[in-house]
């Protein structure tokens, strides 16, 4: 409800343990569970959550820790979290995983990988190009094993730093030898005037392919 107030119940033929812990804001129950304690603890530990972490982020987490106590003494398949804002200037959040063993688990990346577009969309400039270095980085930060993020980083920084800093040398190195079409899409960028003119020359990515030959 809008206003904050919970319920639940459980019926008396719901096979055990099942049960529910309801409060002001928050509501968890669960059947079929491994401790019967459950809810209440799930309870107890979303409140002991950063506030400042995105509602999502704490739902899957609470998921996550749930699982870890006991959780569903069947096992999971499937896992989701949806949210919804008052403000409609907030998107969102609806995501799901079907038919895997760690189902929550792979919600919690998810959920991860969801934030880190938050960020790289919040990055992008007027014509939709990456340009917002720490946005960019922010993502990157919280999914690093993404190429989305690691190649947006890449642009954004492209588009303001030097192109003879060894850093920044040295992690675009690293982006091309995880992804290899990485120097034919910065030449396009180049060629489409989205990247400064000079960058793919700058930077050596001519023969990028063999540098480790």
């Amino acid at each position: 409800m809008s206003s904050g107030d919970t319920f639940a119940f459980t019926g008396s033929d719901t096979e055990a343990f099942a049960a529910a812990a309801c409060e002001q804001n928050i509501c968890c129950a669960a059947n079929l569970m491994a401790v019967d304690s459950l809810p209440t603890l799930v309870t107890d530990y979303f409140r002991s959550l950063d506030p400042q972490m995105s509602l999502a982020s704490r739902l899957v987490q609470s998921a996550h820790h749930a699982d870890v106590l006991g959780g569903d003494v069947r096992g999971r398949m499937s896992a989701f979290v949806r949210t919804f804002h008052s403000d409609p200037e907030y998107r969102p959040v609806d995501l799901r995983v079907d038919c895997h063993p760690d189902a929550v688990l792979q919600l919690v990346h998810l959920v991860r990988i969801e934030r880190a577009h938050r960020f790289l969309t919040s990055a992008l400039d007027e014509q939709g190009r990456y340009a917002n270095v720490s946005a960019t980085q922010a993502a990157y930060q919280l999914a690093p094993e993404s190429a989305v993020t690691a190649s947006a980083y890449l642009l954004a920084r492209l588009r303001t730093e030097d192109l003879t800093d060894p850093e920044l040398r040295a992690f675009t190195d690293e982006l091309v030898r995880q992804q290899p079409c990485l120097p034919e899409r910065l030449r396009r960028l180049e060629s489409a005037g989205r990247l400064p003119a000079g960058t793919v020359e700058g930077l050596d990515l001519l023969e990028a392919p063999h540098r480790d030959a």
